[in-house]
């Protein structure tokens, strides 16, 4: 037995000092300091104590953490925690001193106020110990912060094994996702890895996977997975090496509880408020971080609003969730679920926030369709905006106004022309855009053209505008030139106007054949008709100076004489053109200088391609015959037409006259007797 004994240590006695008789009243100091100070004291956490001095053959051996989530009268979520750390003097030799302690940082983020644990205790064979802070430097995980150790000391025999056991209580939250957290890090520090280490989370009852919302870790080298049985989550490590603390966030157990009886309810009797209630939970769970219940809470609402449509309250959720999904820059697509179910809302309550957010969100997709060039689908939006703006939003409106409606009414110009732009701009009543063009003349036809058409009863006149871009201008220029000559004319004119689309005509016929009266009948019409550069190609042809018409129809021959001398004066649209053009170099915007140009060509066109064309009518041996000149303004020329045409009918009676003659011979000669004929030959 002596050479066993000798293999113990010598027992430590304790050196003895002076102060002896005052140690007992410094110890009872001590306590009260402490007691003060802990009351008082920052951030704290006591999960997996670390050493701190000493230690040098002490190994951490074990721990065990067994962990009841609970939920008290108030429903708040609790973890209650039983927490085991062996440790062990793997020296055969002599015995081991050790400070060692639980820091209030464990690693990352991982901090916890003391008020926040309860009845926080540590006990080493039964017995509570008492713990001293300390401010220390500590090193975990590449990371170094200076914290509170709340350490004890300890003397570990030669091959000693002692256990130290942790018990607290901790307020979980009051959120709808819980966390629990326990500190292995710290563990890290000791010598070698832990041998063996189990944490066991027992939760309220039996449950499904889904309610762990994030389990850390979830996969490790030394062990494979953590374990799910249904009422519990376990992580068993063997030889660990900690590299990171252990962390399970759950939905907490009375939300849990009320999500699954409303799955259950709404599965047998689909219920509009029981949809409501658990879009709002599942909305608590993805704002508190569990995104994945983002889409499961739209698609609640989705389905509280298809089962009551009279209720506001799902179109302001989804309203609220598509808001809070925009970003920035916002998604458009969101966006714009987001007006529509503002506008839902609106619809049904008159909401002035809901309101407000129309008129922002169709502001934004309006900028957004006029930036990709989408006219129609930017004035879409904006008129919707426009229209429920007030006052004080239709003036910041107002930039976005002139650049959408300008950029439309431009698209329109170029894609359909002058008369399209002016009606454009009326239907979006939008004229000041335009306001210079609106005293400039422009013509509503594409080009024009005169027929005058003589004939032996009379003589007509017809003005023809052909390609009618604007009916409305074009009845209103007629009706009201149509109207002036209808008073001055006489029994023997007569005047008409109309708009047969896509063509436009005037018509003027001068009845009987006394060229004299005819111009004296166009003469008393001249000053009713407009001198402009519609109707100026008409005056022209009815200035005629002199006309000569006559038909003389004989029994040999037809005589026909006509003679007229036209003066065809150059035409006012070529000096509006470029008039126009001018106004066009001095304009102030892209659009006025584009449309005053399009009007100036519109009217060089009507120049360059009218024409006037004269025709005589007359009827010879039953067939009308005709002779026709066209001729371009300007021009002043001398038309004539002199011909006679034999009367073949008078021919051809006197042809008969002597084939009936010789016929008359032919016979009576050929009845004489032919003893006569014979006597007479002799």
């Amino acid at each position: 037995m002596r050479w066993v004994n000798m293999l113990r240590p010598p027992p430590f006695s304790r050196r003895p000092t002076h102060m002896e008789p005052y140690m007992p009243k410094r110890l009872v100091l001590l306590m009260v300091l402490v007691g003060v100070w802990l009351m008082n004291a920052p951030a704290a956490h006591a999960h997996t104590p670390t050493p701190v001095q000493g230690g040098a053959t002490v190994e951490l051996i074990s721990i065990t953490a067994d962990v009841d989530i609970f939920t008290d009268e108030n429903g708040l979520t609790w973890a209650a925690v039983e927490a085991a750390y062996k440790l062990h003097n793997v020296s055969k030799t002599s015995a081991a001193f050790v400070q060692f302690g639980w820091p209030a940082w464990s690693g990352g983020a991982l901090n916890s106020d003391p008020a926040a644990l309860v009845d926080f205790q540590v006990r080493r064979n039964g017995q509570a110990l008492t713990l001293t802070p300390i401010e220390m430097p500590l090193s975990l995980a590449g990371e170094t912060r200076t914290t509170t150790v709340w350490t004890t000391a300890a003397t570990l025999a030669r091959d000693e094994r002692t256990t130290f056991t942790a018990s607290w209580r901790q307020l979980l939250g009051e959120g709808p996702l819980v966390t629990w957290e326990f500190g292995l890090l710290p563990a890290a520090r000791w010598r070698g890895a832990v041998g063996s280490t189990r944490i066991t989370v027992n939760l309220p009852e039996l449950t499904t996977q889904e309610q762990l919302v994030r389990v850390s870790p979830t996969e490790f080298a030394y062990s494979g997975e953590y374990t799910f049985y249904g009422d519990r989550v376990e992580w068993i490590f063997v030889s660990y090496l900690p590299d990171t603390n252990v962390s399970l966030t759950l939905i907490a157990p009375p939300l849990w509880r009320e999500m699954e009886a409303l799955r259950t309810a709404l599965a047998t009797q689909p219920n509009a408020d029981a949809w409501l209630r658990l879009g709002d939970i599942y909305t608590q769970l993805a704002d508190a971080g569990a995104s994945e219940y983002d889409a499961q809470a739209e698609a609640a609402y989705l389905a509280a609003r298809d089962a009551d449509p009279t209720n506001p309250e799902p179109h302001r959720r989804l309203w609220q969730r598509f808001v809070a999904r925009l970003g920035s820059p916002p998604d458009l697509a969101m966006l714009d679920l987001a007006r529509q179910e503002a506008q839902a809302l609106y619809d049904l309550t008159g909401d002035e926030a809901a309101r407000a957010f129309i008129v922002e969100a169709e502001s934004t997709l309006a900028q957004e369709w006029l930036a990709r060039n989408a006219l129609d689908r930017a004035y879409e939006r904006f008129a919707h905006a426009w229209e429920l703006a007030t006052a004080s939003e239709r003036a910041a409106l107002e930039s976005l106004r002139s650049r959408l409606l300008t950029q439309r009414l431009h698209a329109t110009l170029q894609k359909e022309g002058v008369a399209a732009l002016f009606s454009e701009a009326e239907t979006l009543n939008a004229t000041d855009l335009i306001a210079p063009l609106m005293d400039v003349p422009r013509p509503w036809f594409e080009r024009r053209a005169v027929q005058v058409a003589t004939t032996p009863s009379g003589r007509t006149v017809t003005l023809t505008f052909y390609n009618v871009q604007d009916e409305a201008a074009a009845r209103i220029a007629l009706d009201r030139a149509c109207g002036e000559m209808s008073r001055v004319v006489s029994l023997d004119t007569h005047v008409r106007c109309a708009v047969p689309l896509p063509n436009a005509e005037v018509v003027i016929t001068f009845d009987g054949n006394d060229p004299a009266l005819w111009r004296e009948r166009a003469a008393a019409l001249l000053p009713t008709i407009p001198d402009n550069a519609t109707f100026d190609l008409l005056r022209s042809v009815l200035q005629a100076s002199a006309i000569e018409w006559r038909l003389s129809d004989g029994w040999r021959a037809l005589r026909v004489h006509y003679v007229e001398e036209i003066h065809l004066l150059p035409p006012q649209a070529l000096t509006l053109a470029e008039t126009i053009r001018a106004q066009a170099e001095a304009a102030e915007t892209p659009l006025v200088r584009d449309a005053l140009n399009a009007i100036a060509d519109a009217w060089l066109n009507v120049a360059q391609n009218e024409s006037v064309r004269y025709e005589i009518f007359f009827t010879h041996n039953g067939r009308t015959l005709t002779r026709a000149w066209t001729r371009t303004p300007p021009a002043e020329e001398r038309l004539t037409f002199e011909a006679t045409f034999p009367n073949v009918r008078f021919w051809l009676a006197v042809a008969g006259v002597l084939m009936v003659a010789v016929v008359g011979v032919l016979a009576l000669i050929w009845r004489w007797p032919l003893p006569e004929r014979i006597t007479l030959r002799l």
